[in-house]
């Protein structure tokens, strides 16, 4: 104990993650899985999952690069005008902010999982999707919380655009917005899946051209002055040029190919296509931060699309491998899928530092 909190070191707090991560995993597997279990049971699990993930998370002390300026925010109530509904979230926080932390998790999770039962019917595209949401994109709730939420938020009204709901899709898209405005980068996407309810290849090589434009409009010096808060984003960046994301991208490309020319009656072919086509934009927006970082933070809404493709890890297997299509075959895919996925959080959150969610600290009352 040291000043009122709790400090554990790179190692505990590694053993504290992984047993948050599998008991989330297990517990919601187990939810889903079982058929011994009433539909309130599973609700009561899900629930319970929330809860701890919310409570020991949201109880952090400085842990997360941003925690401190979030501090800051909920104890002065400065909400940005174009994001009103952080207002509400740091309200919750205003005789404890750990509440506040702990409801953003509560949200995150909340929203995730409600997404996961609009995309899939299948109970084993949902444990995959679910599995590298925890490992790969649950842990930047630890540091960008609004935008965590927001972009769960995007993944839900996502769910109802690409099933025609254009009212209920469009209503969450703006409740997005409105926590975090980064997902706007979105709109035309929205625009095109009401419209046409499908992106077909003319919308996605527009769209690339809208990004390309977004590019060169962060290289080329504007003859006119920007409002500052739109200014930041056309900064030019530091980092030299490299084949450094292309590389990491290319295994997602291979995967990707490889699910689309598999046009099987088990597989939504349209849903794969749309999805396909968000995460490639989000490569292209990725790599453009080697220009203008800013870009790096443009991607998200298209990154987290990728667990919507990691759902379909067993399809492509037991497709392109002569396994026979057994339980027990598909849990040791799960196993080994879950071993990678935590191989990633080790190499981008632990050894890697991103978002300093290490060490782990621990204060009940802020």
């Amino acid at each position: 104990m040291t000043s009122g909190y709790l400090a554990f070191t790179h190692f505990q707090s590694l053993l504290i993650y992984l047993s948050l991560f599998i008991i989330s995993i297990g517990g919601y597997t187990y939810s889903i899985q079982s058929i011994k279990l009433s539909e309130k049971q599973r609700k009561g699990i899900r629930l319970g999952i929330i809860l701890l993930l919310s409570f020991v998370l949201g109880t952090r002390y400085f842990t997360g690069t941003d925690y401190r300026n979030y501090g800051y925010l909920i104890r002065t109530m400065e909400v940005n005008i174009t994001e009103p509904l952080n207002y509400l979230l740091y309200a919750l926080g205003y005789v404890n902010k750990q509440i506040t932390f702990g409801a953003y998790i509560f949200f995150s999770l909340f929203f995730v999982i409600k997404a996961l039962d609009e995309f899939f019917d299948n109970t084993w595209y949902k444990m995959f999707a679910f599995t590298s949401y925890i490992f790969m994109f649950f842990p930047h709730c630890l540091n960008t919380i609004r935008e965590g939420l927001a972009l769960t938020i995007l993944l839900y009204s996502i769910s109802f655009l690409m099933k025609k709901i254009d009212k209920k899709g469009v209503f969450w898209f703006i409740v997005a917005c409105l926590i975090h405005n980064v997902i706007l980068i979105f709109t035309p996407i929205v625009i095109a899946l009401c419209w046409k309810k499908k992106l077909t290849y003319r919308t996605c090589l527009l769209y690339t051209f809208i990004l390309l434009a977004a590019w060169l409009l962060s290289v080329i010096e504007l003859p006119f002055e920007l409002p500052e808060r739109i200014e930041v984003y056309f900064d030019k960046a530091q980092s030299d040029w490299s084949f450094g994301i292309l590389a990491i991208s290319i295994p997602y490309f291979i995967y990707i190919y490889m699910l689309l020319i598999k046009k099987k009656a088990s597989l939504d072919f349209s849903f794969v296509k749309n999805s396909s086509f968000m995460v490639i934009n989000g490569f292209i927006v990725r790599h453009m931060a080697y220009i203008n970082f800013y870009f790096y933070r443009f991607s998200n809404p298209f990154n987290i699309m990728k667990i919507l493709l990691f759902a379909y890890v067993p399809f492509l297997i037991f497709t392109y491998l002569p396994l026979p299509k057994t339980k027990r075959n598909a849990y040791l895919i799960f196993v080994v899928f879950a071993l990678l996925m935590f191989a990633y959080f080790m190499l981008e959150f632990y050894y890697g530092g991103t978002g300093e969610i290490f060490p782990y600290r621990f204060k009940l009352i802020t």
